[in-house]
């Protein structure tokens, strides 16, 4: 009735189970299974003219570069969110295409290289660009343990390092405006197809 999805649920009462169960109350209370958020989700097919149009959306250089990152060098939101400066300077600098990052995965903890291509390349010089300019420093002042993408925080003046849920609210926001799939089903489903850990098939995807 509040329009949440099954998982949310579940834990609402698992948290008010567990309130009572502190204070040796038995209480059984289980949610419905009348769900919208138990239909099978869809599944969304990328094409390079939906990743244009993304990009076009997209509002900042650094979400432009974001949406190229992700989509041609295959990793995902949190492996995005964790490099550092060090990972892309030397060989940014050395202006090498494709440009080589030595990744390792969070979840597993093992060491892979992917690449960037030209247009991920073009687009995260313009980022940087734009951040000397804001932070009236130079990239090569950066330090290597900085943060490669910052939270929009720029009145604070703080560079804090940007997070999963920024970027799956980048790319909510887009996929909407950009039409690849409608507000009305993103909100009845609580789930966005178009996200961007979906970008990882798409890369090898000849479409």
């Amino acid at each position: 009735m509040k329009g949440v999805s099954s998982s949310i649920a579940r834990t609402y009462c698992g948290a008010i189970m567990g309130f009572y169960r502190e204070f040796n109350y038995k209480v059984n209370v289980k949610p419905s299974r009348d769900f919208k958020a138990l239909r099978t989700h869809i599944r969304f097919n990328w094409s390079t003219k939906d990743i244009r149009k993304l990009v076009d959306h997209a509002k900042t250089l650094r979400d432009r570069a974001i949406i190229l990152c992700l989509f041609q060098s295959g990793m995902d939101d949190s492996t995005l969110c964790s490099l550092n400066v060090g990972d892309v300077r030397r060989e940014l600098l050395e202006g090498k295409i494709p440009l080589r990052l030595d990744l390792k995965r969070r979840k597993e903890g093992l060491p892979y290289i992917t690449f960037l291509a030209k247009d991920a390349v073009e687009a995260l010089k313009a980022y940087i660009r734009e951040r000397e300019r804001k932070e009236k420093r130079k990239f090569k002042e950066f330090g290597d343990d900085e943060p490669l993408f910052v939270a929009e925080s720029w009145k604070r003046k703080k560079l804090e390092r940007i997070q999963p849920r920024h970027i799956q609210a980048i790319f909510r926001k887009l996929a909407i405006e950009a039409n690849l799939i409608s507000e009305e089903y993103i909100r009845e489903n609580h789930w966005n197809p178009a996200r961007a850990h979906t970008l990882r098939a798409a890369l090898a995807s000849p479409s």
